[in-house]
């Protein structure tokens, strides 16, 4: 790279992939800079939103347009930038700690909440335990979903009423 002895004028735009103008940046209204002379950088700054939303990495496209006064080449014209979310992720609880069903309940569920939304989906694990086994429900170890921007889930299941007289039993989520 030789640096030029004159200003070079450079435009140049974003393009938003996953990132969106105002929600994790801010577009300036002057999309152009000058490269001072005998100079072969310039910083540009876009101004990214710091919100408070946990969220994948988030990307735009930087693209610099052809100049009368500096040659551009198709691989060094654009950049992928990657916004990399510094938001914690959310709490997950469940809604009732304790719940009792009955033997003749059949289909039930197990209410969960997040403490605040996420910008993600989110799949978290779970195990069963207790003193019920699986002759007495159709809960198994798996995963429980949380959609982006949502905070309530449950776990459905069914009860099985094997119409025989028993001591009380628990089932146990974690």
């Amino acid at each position: 790279t030789i640096a030029a002895d004159y200003a070079i004028p450079i435009a140049w735009s974003i393009q938003e992939i996953d990132a969106k103008n105002k929600d994790d940046f801010v577009l300036p209204d002057v999309q152009s800079t000058i490269l001072p002379p005998n100079k072969t950088a310039v910083i540009l700054k876009i101004p990214l939103v710091n919100d408070s939303l946990n969220e994948d990495i988030e990307s735009l496209n930087f693209q610099i347009a052809p100049s009368d006064l500096a040659a551009t080449s198709a691989e060094s014209s654009s950049a992928v930038v990657s916004i990399i979310d510094d938001d914690p992720g959310p709490t997950v609880s469940f809604k009732n700690l304790t719940k009792t069903f009955h033997e003749n309940d059949g289909f039930v569920k197990i209410e969960l909440e997040l403490d605040y939304p996420s910008g993600r989906k989110l799949d978290i694990p779970f195990s069963v335990g207790g003193t019920a086994d699986f002759n007495d429900h159709t809960l198994s170890l798996g995963t429980v979903s949380f959609e982006p921007n949502t905070t309530r889930s449950q776990l459905n299941f069914e009860i099985i009423d094997d119409e025989k007289a028993s001591v009380d039993k628990s089932i146990t989520v974690t």
